[in-house]
């Protein structure tokens, strides 16, 4: 990340700065879509983001800030593809046209740098063995905290220019799972 800044003398100067690497376990689509073959919940959870995926697009074409024109030309295809596949199999497949990536720390505010698609899916999920804890998401310019529910919420967002950052449930409680189809 990188700042542009005038400083006292009215010049202008450049400061990059960066974060310290974070516990991440990034999936490519064909580990994920591996995983998805072999795991009938990670199965049902892609489906489950999928539909919130179509959902979120269908809303924001709805209030005209997302064209609905050819929105998810590549889940078409793969149903045009699949004809004899359900279409639960075609959902999972849409969702792995692209890698995921799930957060095991939390981490300062920032801007997503992920510039494969458009808008994400963002999914919290419990760990093993601990009480149940929700996670937050602090939106600092808004002012505005978004509360998601461990294992029953997800979020379709675009999170690229939108300063924010996590609790730190995600260190003890949870962790965070991005990605999205492409489109």
């Amino acid at each position: 990340m990188k700042i542009r800044y005038y400083n006292k003398e009215k010049q202008i100067k450049n400061c990059k700065f960066g974060y310290r690497q974070m516990l991440m376990k990034r999936l490519n689509k064909h580990e994920k879509l591996s995983q998805a073959l072999r795991s009938p919940s990670y199965h049902h959870v892609l489906i489950k983001e999928a539909i919130s995926y179509i959902s979120g697009i269908a809303s924001l074409s709805a209030v005209g800030i997302h064209s609905s024109k050819d929105c998810l030309p590549s889940l078409k295809s793969i149903v045009n593809e699949n004809k004899a596949d359900t279409i639960d199999s075609c959902l999972v497949k849409w969702m792995c046209t692209t890698g995921e990536m799930r957060n095991h720390e939390a981490v300062r505010c920032h801007c997503d740098g992920n510039n494969s698609h458009r808008f994400e899916v963002y999914s919290l999920f419990h760990r093993a063995g601990v009480q149940c804890k929700d996670g937050f998401l602090y939106l600092p310019l808004d002012n505005v905290v978004l509360k998601l529910k461990c294992d029953k919420h997800n979020m379709v967002c675009s999170l690229k220019q939108t300063p924010h950052v996590a609790d730190n449930s995600r260190n003890h409680y949870n962790f965070s799972k991005v990605h999205g189809p492409m489109p």
